[in-house]
C-alpha cells in the first residue's frame, strides 16, 4: 500500500490537531499510534517526528486522500500561524536538536560506539560484530561525534575537514546554519583527544577556516520555542 506522511509538528501541534481528529490524542505516549479519522479520513496518527518538537504524524491511504487534509490543515493551522514546510528546514531542526541521520552520522564504515548510540546495543547476547565492537570499547581511542558551534561566519557541510593548528582531527557529517541561534553548526566526527568541552577546532569551509567550539549536546533545546516565543 502507498501512504503519505504528513507531520504537524511545533508547541502547538496538539491543539491544532484535536480540532481535525475523532480520537484522543492528549495522553498519547512518545511513539505510541491509533487508528483515527482526521478530517474525515481513514489514518494513523502516531506522536512521533524528527524535529526535537511537540510533534504527530499521519499516515494517509490512499495518497490522493492526502490533499484534502493537507488543506484542512493549513485552515485550521491560521490561528496557530502554521506554515507549510519541507524536508530542508526540517534538516536544520533535527541537527539542532542533534539528532542522527542514515547516510551521514551512521552508515557502513561507523559502528553505534563512535555514533553515541551505545545505549541501543544489547550486550547480553551474541551478534554479527560484537567481538568488533568490544574491542573498539575496550580500547577506546575511536573517533566519536562531536558537536561543534561556529565563532566564525560560515556554513559547515558534510565532509569539510576539522582541524587543529594545521592536523586534521576530524570530518563532518552534518553541518548547516542554525535559524534559532543564527550561527554555524555542526556534528563531526573528532578524535577522542580534541572532544573536551570548550575546545576551539577549526572547520575548512571553502578556502578559509572558521572557528568552532566544542559544546555539549543539544544545539537547541526542546524548551526553546517556548523560552523564546
Amino acid at each position: 500500500r502507498e501512504y503519505v506522511i504528513l507531520a504537524i509538528q511545533g508547541p502547538k501541534s496538539r491543539d491544532l490537531l484535536r480540532k481535525i481528529i475523532d480520537v484522543d490524542i492528549e495522553n498519547m505516549p512518545l511513539f505510541g499510534c491509533d487508528y483515527a479519522k482526521v478530517s474525515g479520513v481513514d489514518s494513523i496518527v502516531s506522536r512521533t517526528g524528527y524535529t526535537g518538537e511537540l510533534g504527530f504524524e499521519l499516515q494517509i491511504t490512499p495518497p490522493e486522500n492526502a490533499k484534502k487534509v493537507f488543506h484542512d490543515i493549513l485552515d485550521v493551522g491560521k490561528e496557530f500561524n502554521i506554515k507549510p514546510i519541507g524536508l530542508g528546514a526540517r534538516d536544520t531542526l533535527r541537527l539542532e536538536k542533534c539528532f542522527l541521520l542514515a547516510g551521514n552520522e551512521f552508515e557502513g564504515g561507523r559502528t553505534p560506539l563512535e555514533a553515541g548510540l551505545s545505549w541501543a546495543i544489547n550486550w547480553d547476547h551474541d551478534f554479527i560484530g560484537k567481538d568488533a565492537l568490544l574491542k573498539q570499547k575496550e580500547k577506546g581511542n575511536y573517533e566519536r561525534l562531536t558537536c561543534l558551534e561556529c565563532i566564525d561566519k560560515g556554513i559547515p557541510r558534510h565532509g569539510y575537514v576539522v582541524e587543529k593548528n594545521g592536523k586534521i582531527v576530524g570530518r563532518v557529517s552534518s553541518g548547516n546554519i542554525s535559524p534559532c541561534l543564527n550561527k554555524g553548526i555542526a556534528l563531526a566526527y573528532v578524535k577522542p583527544e580534541y572532544r573536551e568541552v570548550g575546545s576551539i577546532l577549526e572547520i575548512s569551509v571553502r578556502d578559509k577556516k572558521i572557528r568552532a567550539k566544542v559544546v555539549k549536546p543539544p544545539f537547541v533545546s526542546k524548551d526553546w520555542a517556548k523560552e523564546n516565543s
